[in-house]
């Protein structure tokens, strides 16, 4: 018996009229449903399947929008989206005969942008662009913008998080005030702590008026979680959200006429991970069978190294000349070069809604697609990818995917091999059989508070006393979604943890040391499980106040940890950036370019290469021109066996107990870290001491849990894109010992999942509470 699950093919319904029939000739039935609920509902969210026009469907409110002179935003969550959908909406608003700006708005395009004078700040440009599109590249006339940017740059106008303090509240006022139309694509994609920005800013629109003033928001997702929903529902009133879904179309709907939108589909279910399915040989040759039959694929996975390796296992005269690699180590021309290639090797990037085009082709763009996925939402979006016949001449040629899943998953779909079944039923076993990208929601109900309360603060000195009501009004909507059943937030406490926060800041970054007084009772009670007693904790406090090379050497280090740790919280994507190397690969085997700039730590888990000291000796020593980064290779080949990347701390002064008292349980910025890597159950391996000390001069946020905690993180972890690392210290005595850790964002949003089983742990061994 074959081990084939047979999808049957995809219509969808074609609208009963269409009022657009010159920009949108084939106006879908839901298309039309998006555009005429977004008349009146603030929020629309359209949940159709991938690949049957979403996009499409949020763009034709632009007909009701842009002749009354309203601005649009569109979100997308990667820069090589925001490409794609600028072409979307510049195409669309060509046959629609829109007279609009089209600004694309990310960090590469507003450094190619020309400036006034020299040393234009970014955050002034960016101001700039929204009030006066028409001063740059010669754009004619004042009209309305439709600006297509990543969720980044919003978050960070939004919350006051990384411009010019002179730029902050500009910037602020310009995304909420200046957009009365709001697209976010992908809303699947992000994690409780970007929903919490969206929510923010929905929370915002509605308690100042801006929804009852004709604001909408469009939001597109395929894959919502249910989690999701309940948080919009806490937000919008019943009857404020219309749901554009499959499941809910009218009755009346049932005899509209349809078009072909997905081909019928083979799937086969394998264990294993896609360079282990590369690299048999039998999986080979099926592939070239495909390509010389004239068929077109990709094969995608979760990790780059996976992809790198399954590129190696294809080289040679089968597939050379034949394949591209669309990832994130690729520069945006090999990107494009890749996409017309017949077999293209991609990461995660192709995941959000990019269009595999393959011009002048009649049928579906891709043929086949292998993949892998570890949660439901890669699962649908993968496969999603194959057998798209939207538009298309040719709707009848079946495609083919092969999903590579675990031995748990693939139990779950078993029970469909040999039947033919719609998409709705296979992703029902789906559902059950996989789980979601993105189910750890408690940094809502905790760090988001947190988070949220920062933009607050800001806005609250900036208004005259009689509107700050509408502050506090504000703050009880955030903290009612975020945190509903909580009783721990509280307006007067946050803002004394801001004020603080601020203080800090002033220390840390403008050195204003006549501060430095104020946080010596605070260190002191923080270092009282180091102290022996009372009299000591006074003789510190003492010593502190009266010596000021004291308050260098002890307080002020504690100082600088305390901010960047308040300070980790306000990054949109995380709080950890790896190290950056120079990458001098002539044979390709990262990218297909000679010199590119990539994660350091990856590079030296999956490649053997030759480093040098610095960026002189790099050029002299490879003939190429490099840019300034932390470290400089050459690639020599894969690593036979991949490094796990480790990390070393040396707690100089600090017993075992103390450091653990000090810094486990709870996210902490720690400075001193070092790398290392070991073979899984080899041992240690030598790094090149630019990688070493890499990261020793940064405070890194890190959540380290003591050793009998393993388990029940490690039970959190499983299934989910979050790493733990080995974390080895050594302790005043010499004694050694290894710990879990996560750094970056993953340590506020681990340590939200877990506190109450921490804080339960404390109790029972009768340690010190978790201050938070």
């Amino acid at each position: 018996m074959s081990e084939t699950i047979y999808l049957l093919p995809y219509a969808e319904k074609l609208a009963p009229a269409n009022p657009f029939a010159e920009s949108t000739p084939g106006l879908l039935y839901h298309q039309w449903r998006t555009c005429q609920a977004l008349r009146d509902h603030p929020l629309v969210v359209n949940t159709y399947n991938t690949g049957t026009g979403k996009t499409r469907a949020a763009l034709l409110h632009l007909m009701n929008v842009v002749p009354r002179g309203v601005n649009t935003l569109l979100i997308a969550p990667t820069n090589e989206l925001i490409r794609q959908h600028v072409g979307d909406v510049r195409e669309f608003v060509c046959r629609a005969k829109l007279d609009v700006h089209v600004l694309h708005v990310d960090a590469p395009t507003l450094r190619g942008l020309s400036a006034p004078r020299e040393g234009e700040r970014g955050g002034e440009k960016l101001n700039r662009l929204f009030q006066n599109p028409q001063d740059y590249d010669g754009w004619d006339g004042r009209k309305p913008i439709v600006a297509v940017t990543n969720p980044d740059i919003f978050y960070y106008a939004l919350y006051y998080a990384a411009y010019n303090p002179h730029d902050a509240r500009n910037l602020f006022q310009q995304f909420l005030t200046r957009f009365d139309y709001v697209i976010v694509d992908e809303f699947h994609y992000y994690s409780a702590k970007q929903l919490a920005n969206f929510l923010f800013f929905f929370a915002i629109c509605r308690e100042w008026g801006y929804f009852a003033t004709g604001r909408r928001v469009c939001l597109l997702s395929a894959t919502p979680e249910p989690t999701v929903r309940e948080y919009l529902d806490r937000l919008f009133a019943p009857g404020e959200i219309a749901w554009i879904s499959p499941d809910n179309e009218p009755l009346e709907s049932a005899t509209y006429p349809t078009t072909p939108a997905l081909a019928s589909l083979e799937l086969q279910v394998q264990v294993a991970a896609l360079d282990e399915f590369a690299g048999a040989a039998p999986n080979r040759a099926l592939l070239r069978a495909w390509l010389d039959a004239g068929r077109e694929g990709a094969l995608i996975s979760n990790a780059l190294w996976r992809i790198n390796q399954a590129w190696a296992a294809l080289g040679g005269p089968d597939f050379d000349g034949r394949m591209g690699r669309i990832t994130g180590a690729e520069s945006a021309d090999s990107r494009r070069t890749a996409s017309v290639r017949p077999l293209i090797l991609a990461t995660p990037t192709v995941d959000l809604g990019y269009n595999f085009d393959r011009p002048g082709k009649t049928r579906q763009p891709l043929d086949f697609v292998v993949f892998d996925a570890r949660s439901r939402d890669a699962f649908l979006q993968r496969l999603g990818r194959a057998g798209r016949v939207l538009g298309r001449l040719q709707t009848d040629v079946p495609a083919t995917a092969v999903a590579l899943v675990d031995d748990e998953a693939r139990a779950h779909l078993m029970a469909l091999v040999g039947q033919s079944i719609t998409r709705v039923q296979l992703k029902a076993v789906v559902n059950e059989a996989l789980p979601p990208r993105n189910d750890l929601y408690a940094y809502l109900r905790s760090y988001a508070v947190l988070e949220a309360f920062w933009p607050i603060f800001q806005l609250e000195r900036q208004m005259p006393p009689d509107m700050h009501d509408w502050i506090e009004r504000l703050f009880d909507t955030v903290r009612q979604t975020f945190a509903s059943d909580s009783r721990k937030w509280y307006f007067g406490t946050l803002k004394g943890q801001m004020r603080r926060f601020e203080k800090l800041r002033e220390v840390v970054r403008e050195k204003k040391h006549e501060h430095l007084d104020d946080f010596v009772p605070e260190y002191v009670g923080w270092l009282n499980p180091a102290l022996d007693g009372p009299d000591d904790a006074d003789r510190l406090a003492r010593r502190l106040h009266n010596d000021k090379s004291a308050q260098t050497k002890l307080l002020l280090p504690w100082i600088e940890s305390q901010y960047w740790q308040t300070e980790a919280l306000f990054n949109f994507r995380d709080a950890f950036q790896s190290p950056t190397a120079c990458v001098y690969d002539p044979q390709h085997l990262l990218a297909e370019s000679d010199v590119t700039l990539y994660d350091a730590l990856h590079v030296a888990a999956n490649f053997v290469a030759d480093y040098f000291a610095d960026e002189r000796v790099f050029e002299q020593a490879t003939g190429m021109t490099a840019e300034s980064t932390e470290v400089y290779c050459h690639l020599r080949d894969h690593r036979p066996q991949r490094l796990w990347i480790t990390l070393a701390y040396q707690a100089e002064r600090l017993s075992r107990e103390v450091f653990e008292s000090l810094y486990c349980r709870r996210p902490v910025a720690l400075k001193g870290i070092r790398v290392g890597a070991e073979v899984p159950k080899v041992g240690s391996m030598p790094l090149d001491s630019a990688l070493r000390y890499a990261i020793e001069d940064r405070y890194v946020p890190i959540l380290i849990v003591k050793n009998q905690d393993e388990g029940r993180l490690m039970n959190l972890l499983r299934n989910r894109d979050l790493f733990s690392r080995t974390l080895h210290v050594t302790f005043a005595d010499g004694t050694e010992n290894d710990y879990r850790a996560l750094v970056g964002t993953s340590a506020f949003v681990v340590h939200a999942e877990i506190k109450g089983y921490l804080w339960w742990r404390e109790r029972t061994e009768d340690s010190v509470p978790i201050i938070i």
